[in-house]
């Protein structure tokens, strides 16, 4: 036998091996994109969409903190962003308006909360409410600036809990999430802050995820579902609620360069 030869073969079987251990394919796969923004329906009628949804999100990440950007239904005339008082005391935002009993019935956070408890059991959930007032682009902004540098980029998913297209027909809901989703991937804030409740019922809540994607650099969206209440009923003729399902990933391009 040609020791030689056999000791040569086996080197490259050793250089193989190393190459293609674990270890160095996690490395390679923190090379795929993160993602940083999700928007996800409130309505408690599609759990089948939270449960498919929520599992598919807990497979690609595992976020130290979620916090919601929700929709205030039951005060639409406070101010722009309402948190509990626990929550301004930690994140220190005077732009934080407080009103603990708010927060704690508005169904846009807590019909999400047990879905996050349940498939993100480790990460802490910051609830915060948003209004169909502002003032300014510049002052949605200014709130983005103030929340993003309160928390670790990696560790953090901003969770937009937002019902589309309201008591519209199956055609007329599918055709309007068509809409708001290109208007949402592209970005448009001045359409989408057009918007009623046959788009969207809080285009202050997208509109600010938008902001916080841009600022984090995470602009590539991804439609991972645009659905109606009549398909959930399994009743086409019914006039229902519309719902979009999507993520924002970071621009590798962005980041490398940044």
């Amino acid at each position: 036998m040609n020791w030689k030869k056999l000791l040569v073969f086996l080197g490259i079987l050793l250089v193989i091996g190393f190459k293609f251990k674990p270890n160095n394919l996690n490395k390679k796969n923190k090379n795929f994109p993160k993602i940083r923004g999700v928007i996800m329906p409130h309505h408690d009628l599609v759990s089948q969409i939270f449960e498919k949804n929520f599992s598919k999100l807990s497979l690609e990440t595992k976020p130290k903190t979620i916090v919601i950007l929700g929709t205030n239904h039951f005060l639409p005339i406070s101010p722009t962003f309402t948190a509990t008082n626990e929550i301004k005391k930690k994140l220190q935002i005077d732009m934080l308006w407080t009103d603990d009993e708010l927060v704690n019935k508005d169904h846009s956070i807590q019909t999400i909360v047990p879905y996050i408890n349940k498939y993100f059991p480790n990460t802490e959930i910051i609830p915060i409410l948003i209004s169909s007032r502002y003032d300014s682009i510049k002052g949605l902004g200014d709130f983005v600036n103030s929340l993003t540098n309160k928390f670790d980029k990696n560790e953090t998913i901003y969770l937009a809990s937002v019902d589309f297209a309201h008591e519209v027909s199956l055609e007329e809901g599918i055709n309007n999430n068509s809409e708001s989703i290109k208007n949402i991937s592209n970005f448009n804030y001045n359409n989408i802050l057009k918007y009623d409740d046959k788009n969207m019922d809080s285009p202050i809540a997208i509109t600010t995820l938008l902001l916080t994607m841009e600022k984090l650099g995470a602009k590539k969206w991804e439609t991972w579902e645009s659905s109606h209440g009549a398909l959930v009923l399994n009743n086409i003729d019914t006039n229902s609620t519309s719902y979009v399902v999507g993520v924002f990933k970071e621009d590798l391009l962005l980041e490398k360069y940044n």
